[in-house]
Protein backbone atom coordinates (compact mmCIF):
# COMPACT_ATOMS: atom_id res chain seq x y z
CA UNK A 1 0.00 0.00 0.00
CA UNK A 2 2.95 2.23 0.68
CA UNK A 3 4.67 1.78 -2.31
CA UNK A 4 0.92 2.52 -4.24
CA UNK A 5 0.53 5.78 -2.13
CA UNK A 6 4.07 6.70 -3.14
CA UNK A 7 4.05 6.32 -6.53
CA UNK A 8 -0.57 7.09 -7.05
CA UNK A 9 -1.38 4.25 -9.03
CA UNK A 10 -4.24 1.60 -8.16
CA UNK A 11 -3.91 -2.27 -8.63
CA UNK A 12 -5.79 -5.11 -10.10
CA UNK A 13 -4.79 -8.51 -9.01
CA UNK A 14 -5.12 -11.29 -11.09
CA UNK A 15 -8.81 -13.43 -11.00
CA UNK A 16 -8.91 -16.42 -8.48
CA UNK A 17 -8.07 -19.81 -9.89
CA UNK A 18 -6.15 -17.94 -12.57
CA UNK A 19 -2.93 -18.34 -12.44
CA UNK A 20 -2.22 -18.04 -16.13
CA UNK A 21 -2.79 -14.29 -16.16
CA UNK A 22 0.70 -13.76 -14.87
CA UNK A 23 2.57 -16.34 -17.69
CA UNK A 24 4.00 -12.54 -20.17
CA UNK A 25 5.54 -11.65 -16.55
CA UNK A 26 7.00 -15.32 -15.70
CA UNK A 27 8.64 -15.26 -19.01
CA UNK A 28 10.12 -11.84 -18.45
CA UNK A 29 11.53 -12.87 -15.77
CA UNK A 30 13.25 -15.99 -16.63
CA UNK A 31 14.35 -13.78 -19.75
CA UNK A 32 16.50 -11.21 -17.79
CA UNK A 33 18.12 -14.10 -16.36
CA UNK A 34 19.02 -16.06 -18.69
CA UNK A 35 20.44 -12.84 -20.66
CA UNK A 36 21.20 -10.54 -17.49
CA UNK A 37 22.13 -13.01 -14.82
CA UNK A 38 24.57 -16.17 -16.70
CA UNK A 39 27.31 -16.47 -16.07
CA UNK A 40 26.96 -14.58 -12.59
CA UNK A 41 28.14 -11.12 -12.69
CA UNK A 42 30.95 -10.73 -10.48
CA UNK A 43 30.59 -7.15 -8.69
CA UNK A 44 32.00 -5.84 -5.32
CA UNK A 45 28.81 -3.87 -4.63
CA UNK A 46 25.76 -3.97 -4.93
CA UNK A 47 25.59 -0.28 -6.79
CA UNK A 48 28.15 -1.84 -9.41
CA UNK A 49 25.90 -4.54 -10.17
CA UNK A 50 22.67 -2.05 -10.12
CA UNK A 51 24.92 -0.37 -13.08
CA UNK A 52 25.74 -3.66 -14.85
CA UNK A 53 22.41 -4.50 -14.91
CA UNK A 54 20.75 -1.53 -16.09
CA UNK A 55 23.42 -1.00 -18.97
CA UNK A 56 22.18 -4.69 -20.03
CA UNK A 57 19.06 -3.58 -20.09
CA UNK A 58 19.58 -0.13 -22.24
CA UNK A 59 21.81 -2.34 -24.47
CA UNK A 60 18.20 -4.41 -25.17
CA UNK A 61 16.73 -1.08 -26.62
CA UNK A 62 17.63 -1.56 -30.28
CA UNK A 63 16.26 -5.41 -30.01
CA UNK A 64 13.16 -5.69 -32.51
CA UNK A 65 9.96 -8.14 -30.95
CA UNK A 66 8.99 -10.64 -32.78
CA UNK A 67 5.79 -9.50 -34.59
CA UNK A 68 6.67 -5.68 -33.91
CA UNK A 69 7.44 -3.15 -36.78
CA UNK A 70 9.64 -1.01 -34.26
CA UNK A 71 12.14 -1.06 -31.89
CA UNK A 72 11.95 -1.41 -28.28
CA UNK A 73 13.13 1.99 -27.61
CA UNK A 74 10.67 3.33 -30.52
CA UNK A 75 7.37 1.75 -28.26
CA UNK A 76 9.26 2.94 -25.22
CA UNK A 77 9.00 6.73 -26.67
CA UNK A 78 5.27 5.88 -27.73
CA UNK A 79 4.22 4.96 -23.99
CA UNK A 80 6.00 7.65 -22.55
CA UNK A 81 3.20 10.23 -23.04
CA UNK A 82 0.85 7.70 -21.37
CA UNK A 83 3.07 7.74 -17.97
CA UNK A 84 2.90 9.92 -14.78
CA UNK A 85 5.96 11.90 -13.73
CA UNK A 86 8.44 10.01 -11.18
CA UNK A 87 8.26 11.97 -7.72
CA UNK A 88 10.46 13.75 -6.80
CA UNK A 89 12.12 11.89 -4.51
CA UNK A 90 12.68 7.93 -4.73
CA UNK A 91 10.75 5.18 -3.33
CA UNK A 92 12.60 3.81 -0.10
CA UNK A 93 12.90 0.17 -0.75
CA UNK A 94 13.20 -1.43 2.43
CA UNK A 95 11.49 -2.78 5.76
CA UNK A 96 10.69 0.05 8.39
CA UNK A 97 10.62 -1.32 11.90
CA UNK A 98 10.64 0.49 15.46
CA UNK A 99 13.30 -0.53 17.91
CA UNK A 100 14.53 0.76 21.33
CA UNK A 101 17.97 1.05 22.17
CA UNK A 102 19.11 -0.70 25.16
CA UNK A 103 21.29 -0.57 28.29
CA UNK A 104 24.22 -0.54 25.31
CA UNK A 105 23.23 1.48 22.94
CA UNK A 106 22.36 -1.07 20.77
CA UNK A 107 19.38 -2.05 18.65
CA UNK A 108 18.11 -5.45 17.46
CA UNK A 109 16.76 -6.21 14.18
CA UNK A 110 16.39 -10.27 13.19
CA UNK A 111 18.40 -10.84 16.32
CA UNK A 112 21.61 -8.81 15.48
CA UNK A 113 22.53 -5.70 17.45
CA UNK A 114 23.48 -2.64 15.71
CA UNK A 115 25.12 0.29 17.87
CA UNK A 116 23.53 3.71 18.34
CA UNK A 117 25.31 6.90 19.90
CA UNK A 118 25.42 6.79 23.45
CA UNK A 119 24.69 10.20 23.47
CA UNK A 120 20.67 9.28 21.85
CA UNK A 121 18.25 10.17 24.83
CA UNK A 122 15.37 9.11 22.28
CA UNK A 123 13.17 5.97 23.60
CA UNK A 124 11.64 5.16 20.33
CA UNK A 125 13.70 4.88 17.27
CA UNK A 126 13.74 4.14 13.60
CA UNK A 127 15.26 1.36 11.68
CA UNK A 128 15.46 0.53 7.69
CA UNK A 129 16.60 -2.06 6.57
CA UNK A 130 17.68 -1.76 2.87
CA UNK A 131 19.44 -5.18 0.90
CA UNK A 132 23.29 -3.69 1.57
CA UNK A 133 22.78 -1.54 4.95
CA UNK A 134 20.92 -0.18 7.96
CA UNK A 135 19.95 3.12 8.48
CA UNK A 136 18.95 4.22 11.57
CA UNK A 137 17.26 7.93 12.73
CA UNK A 138 15.75 10.00 15.71
CA UNK A 139 12.96 10.33 13.58
CA UNK A 140 14.60 14.09 12.73
CA UNK A 141 17.91 12.82 11.26
CA UNK A 142 19.46 9.41 10.69
CA UNK A 143 21.99 8.62 13.92
CA UNK A 144 23.81 5.64 12.71
CA UNK A 145 24.39 3.69 9.55
CA UNK A 146 25.51 0.17 9.69
CA UNK A 147 26.48 -2.13 7.00
CA UNK A 148 23.19 -4.94 6.83
CA UNK A 149 24.74 -7.96 8.50
CA UNK A 150 22.92 -11.72 7.21
CA UNK A 151 24.38 -13.45 10.00
CA UNK A 152 22.55 -14.30 13.68
CA UNK A 153 23.08 -13.12 16.64
CA UNK A 154 25.78 -10.53 15.71
CA UNK A 155 27.17 -7.02 17.08
CA UNK A 156 27.50 -4.49 14.34
CA UNK A 157 29.42 -1.36 16.18
CA UNK A 158 30.84 1.79 15.08
CA UNK A 159 33.59 2.51 17.53
CA UNK A 160 32.56 6.67 16.83
CA UNK A 161 29.23 5.93 18.88
CA UNK A 162 31.04 4.75 21.71
CA UNK A 163 33.89 8.00 22.07
CA UNK A 164 32.30 10.14 24.08
CA UNK A 165 31.76 6.64 26.72
CA UNK A 166 35.45 6.31 26.41
CA UNK A 167 36.19 9.95 26.91
CA UNK A 168 34.71 9.79 30.97
CA UNK A 169 35.85 6.31 31.26
CA UNK A 170 39.70 6.27 29.55
CA UNK A 171 40.95 3.05 31.72
CA UNK A 172 38.16 1.01 29.58
CA UNK A 173 39.80 1.87 26.05
CA UNK A 174 41.74 -1.46 26.01
CA UNK A 175 38.97 -3.71 26.72
CA UNK A 176 36.34 -1.88 24.85
CA UNK A 177 34.15 -4.34 22.15
CA UNK A 178 33.57 -1.81 20.20
CA UNK A 179 37.28 -0.55 19.74
CA UNK A 180 38.65 -4.27 18.71
CA UNK A 181 36.31 -4.33 15.88
CA UNK A 182 37.00 -0.80 14.33
CA UNK A 183 38.83 -1.39 11.16
CA UNK A 184 41.49 1.23 10.99
CA UNK A 185 44.79 1.49 9.28
CA UNK A 186 48.16 -0.14 11.14
CA UNK A 187 49.61 3.18 11.87
CA UNK A 188 47.19 4.29 14.10
CA UNK A 189 48.06 1.31 16.03
CA UNK A 190 51.65 2.51 16.21
CA UNK A 191 50.93 5.72 16.85
CA UNK A 192 48.58 4.75 19.76
CA UNK A 193 52.35 2.72 21.21
CA UNK A 194 54.15 6.34 20.51
CA UNK A 195 52.07 7.69 22.39
CA UNK A 196 52.42 5.58 25.42
CA UNK A 197 56.26 5.92 25.04
CA UNK A 198 55.84 9.35 25.48
CA UNK A 199 52.92 10.69 28.11
CA UNK A 200 51.05 8.29 30.84
CA UNK A 201 48.34 5.93 30.03
CA UNK A 202 45.39 7.95 30.84
CA UNK A 203 47.04 11.12 29.02
CA UNK A 204 48.52 9.13 26.05
CA UNK A 205 44.85 7.28 25.65
CA UNK A 206 42.92 10.86 25.73
CA UNK A 207 45.47 12.13 23.09
CA UNK A 208 44.79 9.40 21.29
CA UNK A 209 41.10 9.72 21.38
CA UNK A 210 41.29 13.06 20.45
CA UNK A 211 43.21 12.27 16.85
CA UNK A 212 40.34 9.59 16.43
CA UNK A 213 37.69 12.66 16.82
CA UNK A 214 39.49 14.13 13.56
CA UNK A 215 38.22 11.28 11.63
CA UNK A 216 34.65 12.61 11.57
CA UNK A 217 35.93 15.46 9.15
CA UNK A 218 38.93 13.49 7.50
CA UNK A 219 38.95 10.43 5.68
CA UNK A 220 40.74 7.92 8.04
CA UNK A 221 43.28 7.47 5.86
CA UNK A 222 44.17 10.86 5.87
CA UNK A 223 44.15 11.11 9.39
CA UNK A 224 46.58 7.31 9.47
CA UNK A 225 49.18 9.70 7.34
CA UNK A 226 48.87 12.62 9.36
CA UNK A 227 50.01 10.48 12.37
CA UNK A 228 52.75 9.20 10.44
CA UNK A 229 54.13 12.21 9.66
CA UNK A 230 53.75 13.45 12.89
CA UNK A 231 55.89 10.85 14.37
CA UNK A 232 58.38 11.00 11.93
CA UNK A 233 58.59 14.41 12.28
CA UNK A 234 59.20 13.71 16.53
CA UNK A 235 56.38 16.06 17.09
CA UNK A 236 53.30 13.13 17.65
CA UNK A 237 50.53 15.64 19.44
CA UNK A 238 47.31 16.84 18.21
CA UNK A 239 48.30 20.14 17.76
CA UNK A 240 50.66 18.44 14.59
CA UNK A 241 48.51 16.16 13.33
CA UNK A 242 45.77 18.37 13.10
CA UNK A 243 48.59 21.28 11.44
CA UNK A 244 49.30 18.51 9.10
CA UNK A 245 45.49 17.26 7.85
CA UNK A 246 45.24 21.51 7.44
CA UNK A 247 48.06 21.85 5.27
CA UNK A 248 47.27 18.64 3.43
CA UNK A 249 43.95 20.51 2.10
CA UNK A 250 44.14 22.94 -1.03
CA UNK A 251 44.68 26.39 -0.44
CA UNK A 252 42.05 28.52 -1.53
CA UNK A 253 41.99 30.59 -4.53
CA UNK A 254 43.71 34.31 -3.01
CA UNK A 255 41.04 36.98 -3.35
CA UNK A 256 42.50 40.15 -5.22
CA UNK A 257 41.54 42.45 -2.47
CA UNK A 258 42.96 45.44 -4.39
CA UNK A 259 40.90 45.14 -7.42
CA UNK A 260 37.41 44.91 -5.24
CA UNK A 261 38.29 48.23 -3.44
CA UNK A 262 36.32 51.22 -4.42
CA UNK A 263 38.80 54.07 -5.83
CA UNK A 264 40.36 56.59 -2.91
CA UNK A 265 37.53 59.83 -3.21
CA UNK A 266 39.35 63.10 -3.52
CA UNK A 267 40.39 65.53 -1.39
CA UNK A 268 40.06 69.03 -1.98
CA UNK A 269 43.07 71.61 -1.12
CA UNK A 270 42.54 73.16 2.16
CA UNK A 271 43.75 77.05 3.22
CA UNK A 272 45.98 76.59 5.91
CA UNK A 273 46.93 79.80 6.84
CA UNK A 274 43.73 80.07 9.30
CA UNK A 275 45.39 78.27 11.66
CA UNK A 276 47.67 81.13 11.95
CA UNK A 277 45.58 82.90 14.46
CA UNK A 278 45.96 80.13 17.10
CA UNK A 279 49.68 80.69 16.77
CA UNK A 280 49.14 84.57 17.93
CA UNK A 281 47.81 83.20 21.37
Amino acid sequence: MSFRSHHLFSSRFCNPREAHEKGLVENLVGYARRNFMVPVPEVNSFDELNHLLKQRCLAETGRRLRGETETISEMWQHELSNLLPLPARPYPCCRTVAVRPNRFSMVTFQTNRYSVPVECNTDLLLLRAFVDRVEISDGCSVIAIHQRCYGREQDILDAFHYLPLLKRRPGAFDHAKPLRMWPHPEALDRYLDCLRGRLPYREATMEFMRVMDLCSNHPIDEVAQAVEKAMASGSPGIGTVSYILRSCRQPPEPVSFLAAAPGCPVVAARDLSQYDCFIGR
